[in-house]
């Protein structure tokens, strides 16, 4: 096996599954780790808040990567158009996790709502 077809073979269904949905999956532990410790960064600050959108926008940002790069080298057509969908749908999600997490550099995450 030489250098090119090594980096011509097909990746694991594993594989194929976190390039294509990484940033969806990034996107869904974003949204709910940021309801669920609102609490806590009311308790110890915004910065675990700052921390769960970094995180999790590295990880669409790896899906994004690993996609375009398997969509580039494959020769398999109908995975190769998987991977390209894949480019697609982590860049709109890599763009939902920051546009969610900026949230909370302009609203204080304890801040009550005013009651009539």
């Amino acid at each position: 096996m030489t250098t090119t077809d090594t980096a011509r073979a097909r990746p694991g269904a594993v594989a194929i599954t976190l390039a294509v949905f990484g940033g969806t999956i990034a996107w869904a532990f974003r949204f709910g780790l940021g309801y669920l410790l609102v609490p806590a960064a009311c308790e110890i600050g915004d910065w675990l808040l700052h921390l769960v959108t970094l995180g999790t926008a590295l990880l669409a940002l790896a899906a994004l990567v690993l996609s375009l790069r398997w969509a580039r080298r494959l020769d398999d057509a109908p995975l190769r158009f998987s991977m390209w969908f894949g480019v697609a749908l982590n860049v709109f999600f890599l763009a939902a996790i920051l546009l969610e997490g900026s949230g909370v550099l302009f609203v204080d995450a304890c801040a009550k709502a005013a009651l009539p």
